[in-house]
Parts: structure tokens; C-alpha cells; sequence
């Protein structure tokens, strides 16, 4: 329950709505859903004396195999708002991913603008030879926005384009706080372009991938190309090693920058999940900004005492077994 108070006269009553509901394998909630009674507008009955708001909506439901996830959530307030959505749809073998997003910014140094944004995907047995069987196909577009590439490599299939083209993605529980993690994804610039394109595929039925193609222009030009491979042998099922490598290359003339990253994520491990695999690969060049004219090749990481701002993070090449909450067995190594 709020209150608006103007001079000393109290303006509207408000209500404010925060939580979900579970009915028949349907769940729902809401975010700030708002009912305002405006004194100053008329009477009690008088329809322009009410007016609703809703900061957030998000939706799931699993009936008969059929499993539908989707919302959307508002952010910011007048003047400048912003709107982000999301539709995830499985049946059987067959799902759909769309993420938008629209924004209005009305004051800020950048000066009025709006902002869109949408990249969807289409998953399934399309078709193809063994060696490269087409398992997915998406793209999407941006206007006066950015693509902000993933920090952590270790949840490399979180990433919003990789995970629209994953035949297995299935959406976090929390969709509001995803929406938001969407919208980071692809934050609201003036003068920023981008258009994207991207296939999932399997080979032998033994690897999975995914490949993604980004270019972005406007104040420079970027060509990123994000990538993921998973295999698990003998079979997904009864699996005994598990690998899964993102991979992450860019090209930026803004940042100056050549940027090649791959590592090995969460899903990798050996006989057991507790047997992680852990690991990654670098090689970075600049060629403006502060760092330009140094340059970094690294497997596994650097020296624990090699401080360096700028620079990737790289895991060690390893293995990590926590047989218990007491003993640990695990191996390292890194080359710099």
C-alpha cells in the first residue's frame, strides 16, 4: 500500500503486487503489479480516477509435453523506460526461442533515442549428412544497442545467443531475474549496430555444436564469433566422460583488440560430475589503448603472482575431485 503526496495533499492511493501462483503444472507471477486511485481525478466510479501498472510478468507451463516459458518486464521509469521479453516453446523435438527487447531514453548525455533489439531461433532435425547435420537456425538484429560478450567462460551456454540455438536449453526457474541478465546482454547505446546469425548442428551424432556470427558497427567495428562444443561418450545417457568448450574470438578496431578465448565449462568431467575437468586457452593482441603493442599466449593461466588489469582469465588445466566435503584430489597445470 503507497501513498502520493504533493504539497501537502494527498495525490493517488496505491496497491503494489509482488509474487506468483502454481495451478495444473501452470505457474505465474508478477512484479510490481500496481492498482493507483487518483484523488484528484474524480469520483470512485469515474474510469480516468484509476490506472494499472505492471513492472513484470513471467509465465511457465509443462502440460501433455508441451513446455511454454515467456515474459516480460519493465524497467526504468518515464522518461525513459525500457521493455524486455522472452518466449521459450519445446515440443518434443521441436523448440522456439525469441528474446526482444525496447527501450525509449529521453534524457542522459547520449541524448533522446530509442532502442531495439531481437534474436530468435528455430531447433530440430532439419536435416543434412551425418559428418554435419543441421539442428537449429536463428539470427537477430540490434538498433542503438550493444552485444556485451560473456565474462564467465564457465557458463559459456548461458550466454542468450548460444542458448536460443541449444536444442537442450531448458529456461532458468527465475525468469525475471533472467530477463534482466537478457537486458545486460544487449544494453541500450546510441549509435551501436549489430546483426547476427547462427546454426546448431551435430556430427555422428557424437559432438553437438553451436556457432554464432556478430557483426557490430557504428562507433568502430567488431566481428565476434562465439562458439560450443559438447560430447559425451559413450552415449548422453549412460555417459562416463563428459566435455563441453565454449569459444569466444573477436576482432574490435574500438577497442583495439584481437581476442581468441576457449575453455572448458561446469559440464565437464570424468567417470562422475563430483570428477571435474577444468581448463581454458588465450591468445590476445592490442593495438590501441594502454596495452597496445603487448600481446598474450596462455594455456591454463598465468603465475599466481602475475597481476595484470586487462588480461583474460584463464582457468588451470586440470582435474578437481571432491571424493568428500574433507578431501579434495585435483591436478594443475599452466603455460604462459
Amino acid at each position: 500500500l503507497g501513498t502520493q503526496v504533493s504539497n501537502d495533499t494527498l495525490q493517488s492511493i496505491s496497491l503494489l503486487f509482488d509474487g506468483g501462483v502454481s495451478i495444473a503444472g501452470l505457474q505465474a507471477a508478477v512484479d510490481d503489479l500496481e492498482l493507483r486511485y487518483n484523488l484528484d481525478q474524480g469520483g470512485i466510479f469515474d474510469p480516468a480516477s484509476w490506472s494499472v501498472d505492471l513492472a513484470g510478468l513471467a509465465v511457465s507451463a509443462d502440460l501433455s509435453g508441451v513446455t511454454l516459458a515467456g515474459g516480460l518486464r519493465k524497467f526504468g521509469e518515464n522518461p525513459d523506460v525500457e521493455y524486455v521479453g522472452m518466449l521459450v516453446a519445446r515440443f518434443a523435438v521441436y523448440g522456439l526461442s525469441i528474446f526482444g527487447g525496447y527501450a525509449s531514453i529521453q534524457s542522459g548525455p547520449q541524448g533522446p533515442f530509442t532502442a531495439f533489439f531481437a534474436f530468435g531461433a528455430v531447433t530440430g532435425p532439419i536435416g543434412g549428412p551425418p559428418a554435419f547435420f543441421l539442428t537449429g537456425i536463428g539470427g537477430g538484429f540490434g538498433i542503438n544497442r550493444d552485444v556485451v560478450p560473456p565474462t564467465d567462460m564457465s557458463k559459456f551456454d548461458d550466454f542468450v545467443m548460444i542458448a536460443a540455438l541449444d536444442p537442450s536449453f531448458d529456461p532458468p526457474g527465475d525468469l525475471m531475474a533472467y530477463m534482466e541478465e537478457v537486458r545486460n546482454t544487449f544494453p541500450a547505446l546510441k549509435d551501436r549496430f549489430w546483426f547476427a546469425a547462427g546454426i546448431s548442428f551435430n556430427s555422428f551424432a557424437l559432438v553437438d555444436g553451436i556457432a554464432v556470427v556478430c557483426i557490430e558497427f557504428g562507433q568502430g567495428f567488431e566481428l565476434s564469433i562465439f562458439g560450443l562444443a559438447r560430447m559425451a561418450l559413450p552415449r548422453p545417457e549412460v555417459a562416463l566422460v563428459s566435455i563441453e568448450l565454449g569459444l569466444m574470438a573477436r576482432f574490435s578496431t574500438e577497442e583495439g583488440v584481437i581476442w581468441i578465448q576457449a575453455q572448458l565449462t561446469d559440464n565437464s568431467w570424468l567417470l562422475h560430475k563430483s570428477a571435474r575437468l577444468t581448463g581454458g586457452f588465450a591468445f590476445v593482441s592490442w593495438f590501441k589503448g594502454p596495452l597496445a603493442g603487448q600481446f598474450v599466449l596462455t594455456l591454463g593461466g598465468f603465475h599466481p603472482s602475475f597481476k595484470r588489469d586487462g588480461y583474460p582469465v584463464v582457468p588451470r588445466l586440470g582435474f578437481n575431485w571432491s571424493v568428500s566435503s574433507n578431501i579434495v584430489i585435483k591436478a594443475e597445470s599452466y603455460f604462459a
